[in-house]
């Protein structure tokens, strides 16, 4: 711990690193020397301490705050292992307040772009079952397009009956009931047949994207997964693929029916009262682009919402990994306010999002409403007038509700597209990385002749992450053959690296590189 402590007062303080390294293990030896005489070992450690900084200090006159700083690094340093002696947790908790670490520079994320090449590579061995699916939803979208008239006629036969008593009611609504079934059946089998076909689809290809992608994570060099963390790795194998799993199958099956349904809707309602249609025409697109817009501050509501979650679980993994240095510093306070001080935040932030939510339902209900009343009463001006029958009312009513909601399902698809599109981009990213270091081929050595001295010759090596610092700096190191030797160094020293390391290491005079 006292090796700790005055290196944390030597980064901060008026004296040069470099002149009181052989000051910090001399210290360190002198307090550890006994476990009996801990406490006279203690006080020797501080008179030693206060003689060499007395040595160090500068002589000239100080000016004020330099003065201020270097006795309070002094005082501070002669006053803490007293104090650590007898309340570790005060000291602990003075000493992670009185170094701040610098604020991270925030990064800017690259732009993906989605491969389509890879794309059709895992999709081409799936391509007559994609095409029966887009069959059977189109399908089943020009089926439903057919199920407003019907229903229009036997409203017709109603309202027949509602006037005056002649024939027989089943008779006549025998036949259009039975079509309607009929419909109502085919519908369900289309929409069976093809959900069933695309779920297939997507799970082979899915699992057909992890395995190539887990592949090719496993061929990457070391140093990839010293600058990518593990979490982001497994979330592009579990979440991302998920993703645009889901929304592949949503755009095909969703997008193509609500498409026909659209296309065949208007061509209905066209047929049925084109003064109606027009006024649809009108209005439609009008409340769509407004639900639109509201959607989409919507969206970035949600994912702010989602990003403080994330940074709240950030916090509070982060502390209960590291319970123990947690504990160790007395700061179970401090975190526990921090992921408090996130929650507080992401709750705000859910709570701005569900009045949004709420007010977007509440107009969108309004809207719905007075788009229904404005059919009936121009609608029913127009069957007052004997310009338009009351089935047909009925299914003009019943296909401007599709429209409707295949448009509204059409605006929901857009954004599943872009979200399923930058998933793939993530997921092709790393399926798309070649390693430096290739696992096979190159020079094979046999294993008869596998006897020789093994040579680094000027080793230099730092991780990705850190690159201003050198783990090993011109390393050099010669293994005769048939003989054992042991690696000894200190913890960080870079012992480990040795067994991994790659470049400028040669076997028989061949560079490792050149392949074994």
């Amino acid at each position: 711990m006292l090796v700790h402590l005055f290196r944390v007062g030597i980064r901060g303080g008026p004296v040069p690193r470099w002149s009181l390294q052989s000051l910090r293990f001399q210290t360190f030896s002198a307090a550890r020397s006994s476990d009996d005489q801990f406490s006279s070992c203690l006080l020797r450690a501080v008179a030693q301490l206060r003689s060499q900084l007395r040595a160090h200090l500068p002589r000239s006159p100080p000016a004020s705050h330099r003065s201020t700083s270097a006795w309070c690094w002094v005082g501070g340093t002669l006053v803490v292992p007293a104090v650590l002696w007898q309340h570790p947790r005060f000291c602990l908790i003075a000493l992670c307040e009185a170094k701040g670490s610098p604020p991270a520079q925030p990064t800017r994320a690259r732009e993906l772009r989605f491969k389509w090449k890879l794309f059709w590579h895992f999709l081409h061995p799936h391509l007559l079952a994609l095409g029966l699916a887009i069959v059977l939803a189109l399908g089943a979208a020009l089926v439903n397009v057919q199920i407003p008239l019907l229903l229009g006629q036997l409203v017709e036969i109603v309202a027949k009956y509602t006037r005056e008593h002649v024939g027989s009611f089943v008779s006549e609504s025998r036949r259009l009931s039975i079509q309607l079934l009929l419909l109502y059946g085919v519908q369900g089998l289309l929409t069976f047949g093809y959900l069933v076909l695309l779920s297939h689809m997507g799970e082979r290809m899915a699992m057909d994207m992890r395995k190539a992608l887990f592949s090719s994570l496993l061929r990457q060099d070391i140093a990839f997964f010293d600058a990518k963390k593990t979490g982001q790795l497994v979330s592009r194998l579990t979440t991302d693929v998920q993703e645009f799993k889901s929304s592949f199958k949503l755009v095909i099956s969703q997008g193509l029916r609500s498409s026909t349904q659209v296309i065949g809707s208007l061509m209905t309602l066209s047929i049925l009262s084109p003064r109606l249609t027009l006024m649809l025409a009108v209005v439609t697109p009008a409340l769509m682009g407004v639900g639109t817009l509201m959607g989409s501050g919507l969206r970035k509501l949600s994912r702010q919402c989602q990003e403080q979650i994330a940074r709240a679980t950030g916090v509070a993994d982060e502390a209960l990994g590291s319970v123990r240095t947690v504990r160790a510093f007395a700061m179970e306070k401090r975190e526990e306010e921090r992921y408090q001080a996130e929650l507080e935040s992401c709750c705000c932030k859910a709570e701005e999002l569900g009045r949004g939510i709420a007010l977007f339902q509440g107009l969108s209900n309004i809207a719905f409403n007075c788009m229904v009343l404005g059919t009936l009463f121009i609608g029913g001006s127009l069957v007052a007038g004997q310009q338009l029958k009351g089935g047909d009312l009925m299914s003009f009513l019943v296909a401007s509700q599709t429209v409707q909601r295949s448009m509204a399902s059409l605006s929901v698809l857009f954004g599943q597209v872009v979200r399923g599109l930058s998933a793939g981009a993530r997921v092709f990213e790393y399926m798309s990385l070649s390693p430096v270091i290739p696992l096979t081929g190159g020079y094979s050595i046999p294993s008869k002749d596998l006897r020789g001295s093994i040579t680094f010759q000027n080793v230099s090596f730092s991780y990705p992450c850190r690159p201003g610092f050198n783990v090993l700096k011109n390393f050099t190191l010669k293994l005769p053959p048939g003989k054992i030797v042991a690696l000894v160094g200190q913890s960080g020293g870079g012992k480990r690296n040795l067994t991994i390391f790659h470049p400028l290491v040669c076997i028989f005079g061949n560079h490792l590189e050149q392949g074994w």
